[in-house]
């Protein structure tokens, strides 16, 4: 069959491969702690012009056409004025940018550093639009017919070099845009955090030397966060014995992933976080024989036992095979091929083996068992970027594996500097870096901005001497911060009993950051609130085995029971929605079911639970949910057919579920 021609393809890989070459040239001298001269420093609008004519000729474009963002930095902000600043954030990913963006909103004076070397952007972007290639290109061949795997490859190698360093180029530009349209002054250097210069005797400052190979400046600032990231986890070994060894496109971590530009005739990943699972299931999916090799209790150990069982039923039918055994051996072969043995595996399942099946395994000259695969992928941890900005200058505490040291507020051993985000180590996830972020500038500047606020109100009133009481060092706590957030809080009720419950409730929420988990797995997966098992071992009993105005209730539904998601193609995907029978006795007879939990594993599942998010912090009711209007056909059903599965199952309820039929069996 004649392959079909895409010159868009290469048109595009061309555009923003050069884009990214410029950026790397300008970013090639800024590293967190260094500096080194640099040879050539164009600037990506003086390029931009003639680079852009050659290629519209190349490519039988117009100029109009070529709008490729323009990130350079040709010199540091102009300052106005000698006043510090109020917060100065190092990092601009999801942390940084949140607690930047939030710090200018509630009126503050802030600055972001930022090495531009991965500008913007969670530490996950390379695994995002790794699976945005797979989904695309399995969408193409789809469509093309023909031999599956071939075109698969094929199109590999045109089209990800393409959709990654769009996703790169274009996250950098949104960054930008956002900081600039919030007023936030961005500097563009390496940052070293430095005993103070300006005023030693001033404890209230915290200095910031900000370098480029044109020179340095020094900001002032009253308050300094850390959010400078992660990067892979190299250690020399696997486990005592078992060296580790890296090869370049045999034996990779996860940033060099990113550079893959064919795919393996099969692959091997080792670990068992996030990143880990994204990739397997990803390349999975492309139809690469794969395998994950992690720790038995390794395997995402955040998620509820019930979600890691339906991860791990996708994984088994996707043909992904998860090996727990101990590694005895690993090594690269002369003919390039990457090889494991481990303890106790045999042809016929062993220790650590998720199925009692024949698993592709050889044997060597000894006879012993092995596996041998074409790439591997070593995702076993990360490193905080930690290193080189001066923490141990400034009294900040730096742990294992470079992570920072906080307390609950997110505060370091210096009183005046915060981190967030990966710095400080797991989950390592986009949102909680976010929440963290709110988290740290509410604490800081909401209060005083309403005290500022008030302050002016009474001057204007004639009443006080306006000067108030500014914001001192510990007067505001994390659980002030969750108590005072009335956002979500129940309508009415205002005594000290309803006040103390909503502030449990939002203490509860805070201690999980109030933000949805989302793993960008195939499939997906997501969740809010608490889980059936994290319920119960607080002691909490199910509604039908406790009394009036107590227990637990939860609900099913399942993709395959509406038109939408068997339209999808996603058979075995649900939503589950936890709630709390409430009331009874002292509200009179009446019993809400309050919903404290939901999990969704499926297609768009990472879209969908932002509404299960909302109904968890708003503590909204399966009553509530049952009779909301909901749009026909769309996956938000699942939500509705959910909670009436729930409300069916309580005694509260006057709602009752059918007969059972004896040929189902619950999920």
């Amino acid at each position: 069959m004649r392959e079909p021609s895409m010159p868009w393809v290469n048109v595009s890989t061309l555009l923003f491969a050069l884009l990214a070459l410029l950026l790397l040239q300008q970013d090639e001298a800024f590293v967190w702690g260094g500096l080194r001269p640099s040879i050539t420093a164009p600037t990506a609008a003086s390029i931009s012009l003639a680079e852009a004519r050659r290629l519209t000729t190349q490519v039988r474009a117009t100029p109009e056409q070529v709008r490729l963002p323009d990130l350079s930095q040709t010199a540091f902000p102009e300052k106005l004025d000698d006043e510090p600043y109020d917060l100065i954030v190092l990092g601009s990913g999801p942390a940084g940018e949140t607690a930047g963006c939030k710090a200018a909103q509630l009126g503050q004076k802030v600055a972001i550093v930022e090495i531009k070397k991965a500008f913007g952007g969670p530490t996950g972007l390379t695994s995002k639009a790794v699976r945005e290639a797979a989904k695309r290109i399995l969408k193409t061949v789809d469509q093309v017919g023909g031999d599956r795997m071939k075109q698969i490859k094929r199109l590999w190698g045109k089209r990800f070099p393409a959709l990654k360093s769009e996703a790169e180029v274009y996250q950098a530009a949104e960054t930008r845009e956002r900081l600039m349209k919030n007023d936030c002054d961005l500097y563009i250097g390496s940052a070293l955090l430095v005993n103070d210069t300006w005023d030693p005797d001033n404890k209230d400052i915290v200095t910031v030397r900000v370098c480029r190979p044109t020179g340095c400046v020094e900001l002032q600032s009253r308050y300094v966060v850390i959010a400078t990231g992660s990067r892979p986890s190299r250690p020399k070994e696997l486990r005592p014995g078992v060296p580790i060894p890296y090869t370049s496109r045999l034996v990779i971590d996860a940033t060099q992933m990113a550079n893959l530009k064919e795919l393996p005739e099969s692959l091997a990943v080792i670990g068992g976080g996030v990143i880990s699972v994204e990739y397997a299931t990803v390349f999975a999916a492309l139809g690469l024989p794969t395998f994950l090799l992690c720790r038995k209790e390794a395997f995402l150990p955040f998620l509820p036992k019930e979600l890691q069982g339906a991860i791990k039923a996708d994984m088994a039918r996707n043909g992904i095979q998860i090996i727990h055994n101990p590694v005895s051996r690993f090594e690269v072969g002369d003919d390039r091929m990457v090889r494991f043995e481990f303890e106790n595996l045999t042809s016929t399942g062993g220790e650590g083996l998720e199925e009692e099946k024949d698993i592709l395994v050889e044997e060597d000259d000894g006879g012993r068992k092995q596996i041998e695969v074409g790439l591997v992928l070593y995702s076993g941890g990360r490193d905080a970027n930690s290193e080189k900005i001066g923490c141990e200058n400034v009294g900040v505490e730096v742990g294992k594996y470079g992570r920072i040291i906080v307390d609950k507020d997110f505060r370091t051993a210096n009183p005046r500097v915060f981190a967030i985000g990966d710095v400080i180590g797991p989950p390592g996830l986009a949102s909680f870096a976010q929440q963290s972020a709110r988290v740290v500038t509410d604490l800081l500047f909401r209060e005083e901005k309403e005290r500022e606020e008030e302050r002016k109100r009474e001057k204007e009133r004639g009443e006080g001497d306006g000067l108030g009481v500014l914001m001192g060092q510990g007067e505001v706590t994390l659980e002030d911060w969750a108590g005072g957030d009335d956002f979500f809080a129940e309508m009415g009720g205002n005594d000290e009993e309803e006040e103390e419950k909503e502030r449990e409730k939002s203490l509860a929420l805070l201690k999980r950051m109030e933000a949805p988990l989302t793993l960008w797995t195939v499939p997906e997966i997501a969740s809010s609130g608490v889980s059936t098992e994290e319920v119960l071992a607080r002691g909490e009993k199910y509604a039908s085995e406790g009394g009036v105005g107590g227990g637990i209730v939860y609900g099913y539904a399942y993709f395959k029971d509406l038109a939408r998601g068997r339209l999808s193609g996603d058979l075995n995907g649900f939503l589950k929605i936890i709630a709390k029978a409430e009331g009874g006795e002292r509200e009179g007879g009446k019993v809400r079911h309050t919903i404290i939990g939901v999990h969704v594993v499926g297609d768009g599942a990472n879209e969908l639970i932002q509404l299960g998010s909302m109904l968890v912090h708003s503590h909204s009711t399966l009553e509530e949910v049952s009779n909301m209007p909901f749009a026909a056909v769309t996956l938000t059903c699942l939500y509705q057919i959910a909670s009436d599965d729930a409300l069916c199952q309580s005694p509260f309820s006057t709602m009752r579920k059918p007969a059972a039929d004896p040929g189902v069996v619950k999920g």
